[in-house]
């Protein structure tokens, strides 16, 4: 008689592969939490202090940790190859961004900054655009970092992962700039996240530290909002350093946080944050064009924002031009089963003992 023993519900384990590429939830709950985090200060025009500094460090991180992922999956994947894959759902979608944003200023006859090369790059004034040059370069950086690291072989490669986290939180001491007035002084202090993302995706492949940081989910995320205070900090330095930290917190605690059955539609708004934060700024701007709601009532102005942005960003994603803008990768159709033999629908009985599995540890997850 033969033995099959029963294996832990796998496909969220870090490092492997579900046959059906389920989401991670915890991930789309933390993506949300980032998201309305953005929309609120640009809902008052807060100061950037308020709720600290992990909202830009989270999803650079994010980017960096799936970037390396992607690498170890497949480490013949060629740099000309990767690069070309990212400027068509990064840079493109950011053009035509931009276009739509700035319709109504051409229209006028006048742009709200002057037309360079370097304002280009940050969106013509567009505030939330910023980000998607900012990514494209990010992830070069991270395939390299991650190339790199694959590169070494055995233990060597984990003691490089270890340094380059070392580094990444040596670097996040890079104050923050007190000025938007170019690409380089808005990116350069995260690209500590850069580092820290690729090194937690290659430290968690040995099975001691994947679950270890998988036993403590309710420590990451204390420690999240711990170094979210911290970042509230004046010093701008110690603000992007622990702004990084608390948005490297805040990955770990969306990998490992054992939500299995997490309300559909939060698991729905996850999945459309960065729709969200694209499409938020249009109503920002439609509301200060309008008057109707003055940016003292912040919590009105804010559910008018969060509705509209939800509504375009649900929308966008059910057309194939709106995935693209959104940068997601076209959907995959449903293949048909083509039909079997009546005889292999039909297989003789086969006696098999089924031992359980011991009770599973909440797992790491693997998120495309």
């Amino acid at each position: 008689m033969g033995r099959i023993m029963a294996q832990p519900h796998t496909p969220e384990i870090i490092g492997g592969e579900s046959p059906e590429k389920k989401r991670i939830v915890g991930l789309d709950v933390a993506r949300l939490i980032a998201a309305l985090g953005v929309i609120w200060l640009h809902t008052g025009y807060s100061d950037y202090n308020m709720l600290g500094h992990f909202r830009m460090p989270f999803f650079t991180g994010l980017l960096a940790y799936l970037v390396a992922a992607k690498i170890i999956r497949d480490p013949g994947y060629r740099f000309l190859q990767f690069t070309r894959s990212r400027a068509w759902r990064i840079l493109v979608p950011f053009a035509v961004w931009l276009v739509l944003y700035r319709i109504p200023s051409v229209w006028r006859g006048h742009l709200p900054v002057a037309f360079t090369f370097s304002n280009l790059l940050m969106g013509l004034g567009t505030i939330p655009l910023w980000f998607l040059p900012f990514a494209f370069c990010a992830s070069l950086l991270a395939f390299g970092l991650a190339k790199g690291v694959l590169s070494a072989g055995g233990s060597r490669r984990w003691q490089w992962a270890t340094l380059l986290a070392v580094a990444g939180a040596a670097w996040s001491l890079v104050p923050l700039a007190d000025q938007t007035v170019n690409l380089f002084t808005m990116g350069a202090p995260l690209l500590g996240a850069v580092a820290l993302g690729v090194a937690l995706r290659f430290l968690t492949e040995s099975p001691r530290v994947k679950m270890f940081v998988a036993r403590e989910w309710i420590i990451w995320i204390l420690l999240w909002l711990l170094f979210a205070c911290l970042s509230m900090s004046l010093d701008v330095s110690a603000a992007n350093f622990f702004g990084v930290i608390s948005g490297f917190f805040l990955l770990l605690a969306g990998l490992t946080l054992p939500l299995r059955k997490w309300p559909s539609f939060w698991t729905y708004l996850g999945k459309l944050s960065f729709g969200m934060y694209l499409t938020h700024w249009a109503f920002v701007v439609l509301l200060g064009h309008l008057g109707v709601v003055g940016e003292n009532v912040v919590p009105l102005r804010f559910a008018l924002i969060l509705a509209g942005s939800i509504a375009a960003a649900a929308l966008l994603q059910r057309v194939p031009w709106g995935q693209f803008l959104l940068g997601l990768e076209p959907r995959a159709k449903k293949k048909q089963a083509m039909p079997q033999p009546i005889r292999e629908l039909s297989p003789e009985p086969v006696a098999v003992e089924v031992v359980a599995a011991p009770r599973e540890m909440p797992a790491m997850a693997l998120q495309r």
